[in-house]
């Protein structure tokens, strides 16, 4: 390969780090980048010509793409058009960022993507700190350091999300990583990152993140790595999840909104939308239940319409009219989705798109189980676990990053996954 063609390979990973960067801060200007990169791709295309060969990788691939397509086809069996292509055009990752792996091939840097990431959410938690502090000097809320009312750029579920994954990387790093200013910086880094997902405060991502925090000390423990320091780390981050959390539970308590229909959320000032709201959460008894009664609805949905479902235009119309016809009144009035990205994806396309993603899902993992990338496996776990009570493709950061976690699987530079298997 000339040094040209080179040149565009490495434009492109380049800019691949900045979609990752800018994800924490303004998901929508990734769109920018991912076009650029995706030009990239055709210019680099059409000047060399290089010979088109699928294979295994590209062929799995294939899948996303798929599915894109079958969200397409499924507008013109939905009523509301306008809704559908606005929900396609937030899907568009699906179909952008598989061709852009296809044009790379093993050439995708995830260090580059990391850090690009890694540096975003640092910009980003700076951001929400100083909004957050400014907040605070008005009118003296530490509510404003939690949650919602602390994240102000993306959902906490998200940011969670990117934390946690960048936690990884850092762990993973570290292990070769011999300077010890460097090693000091990185340490330092992932206390910051650990601390905010504890203040980020949400339930299901910081959970997850504890699960999978445990199976990488247990993957690292049956490696034989170095015990002691091994030791020392676990029980230095078991120190700071259980002080968090310990400070959590008497500062900012969502366990108790989550079992305790009463409470109203914590996050929100009393305004005339929270007293509608704690009238409205009656129909619900508690946070955990609402979420059962959601999937429940969306099963029940499923079971009408199984094949073709209801079209990715209609789907939010359907629940909404379900919720009112069944009492929920909460559920119809903020208009919730079923908190669950298959039965999401199984409603809008019916079984043949919850099979192509469920097939994409279980191959991603099986690549990166048989190749002992363990970055690459805990990432997809955290937003297959979270995806289990959460939409998490609804928003553009969400599939953005799903994307460039199992592109960094299928066609990851084959040196970075065997650096990040060690």
């Amino acid at each position: 390969m000339n040094k040209a063609a080179n040149n565009i390979l490495n434009s492109a990973n380049f800019l691949l780090g900045v979609t990752a960067l800018l994800l924490p801060l303004n998901a929508k200007l990734c769109s920018y980048t991912i076009a650029a990169i995706l030009l990239l791709g055709i210019f680099y295309f059409v000047k060399y010509s290089p010979k088109l060969k699928l294979d295994f990788a590209d062929k799995i691939n294939l899948l996303p793409i798929i599915l894109f397509v079958l969200m397409a086809i499924s507008i013109l069996y939905s009523h509301n058009k306008s809704e559908g292509l606005s929900y396609l055009s937030r899907q568009l990752s699906l179909l952008i960022l598989p061709a852009i792996a296809f044009f790379l091939k093993d050439k995708i840097n995830r260090k580059f993507i990391f850090s690009g990431s890694i540096v975003g959410c640092l910009v980003a938690l700076c951001l929400c700190f100083m909004n957050a502090l400014n907040a605070y000097n008005v009118d003296g809320s530490e509510l404003h350091f939690y949650y919602i009312m602390y994240s102000y750029l993306l959902h906490p579920t998200y940011f969670s999300i990117l934390l946690s994954c960048n936690i990884f990387f850092i762990l993973i790093e570290l292990k070769n990583v011999s300077d010890k200013l460097y090693r000091f910086v990185l340490h330092f880094i992932n206390f910051i990152f650990l601390v905010n997902i504890i203040t980020l405060n949400s339930r299901m991502a910081t959970s997850v993140f504890i699960i999978a925090l445990l199976i990488y000390f247990a993957m690292q423990w049956m490696r034989n790595e170095n015990r002691k320091i091994l030791a020392f780390n676990f029980i230095a981050y078991c120190l700071v999840i259980v002080s968090g959390i310990y400070w959590m539970l008497n500062h900012y308590n969502r366990i108790t909104d989550m079992l305790d229909s009463n409470v109203v959320k914590q996050s929100e000032m009393p305004t005339l939308e929270q007293v509608q709201e704690s009238k409205l959460l009656a129909s619900n008894p508690s946070n955990l239940e609402l979420r059962f009664s959601l999937w429940s609805s969306a099963l029940n949905l499923i079971a009408k319409r199984p094949l073709l479902g209801y079209g990715i235009g209609d789907i939010n119309s359907q629940l909404v009219t379900y919720y009112k016809e069944h009492q929920m009144l909460y559920a119809a009035y903020k208009e919730l989705n079923p908190h669950n990205q298959s039965l999401q994806i199984f409603l809008a396309t019916g079984i043949i798109g919850f099979v192509v993603f469920g097939a994409y899902l279980l191959l991603c993992f099986f690549i990166a189980m048989q190749q002992r990338d363990i970055l690459g496996f805990l990432c997809l776990f955290i937003l297959a676990a979270n995806a289990m009570v959460e939409s998490i493709m609804q928003h553009s950061v969400g599939i953005i990053f799903f994307m460039l976690v199992t592109i960094l699987i299928t066609h990851g530079n084959r040196n970075d996954r065997k650096l990040f298997s060690k």
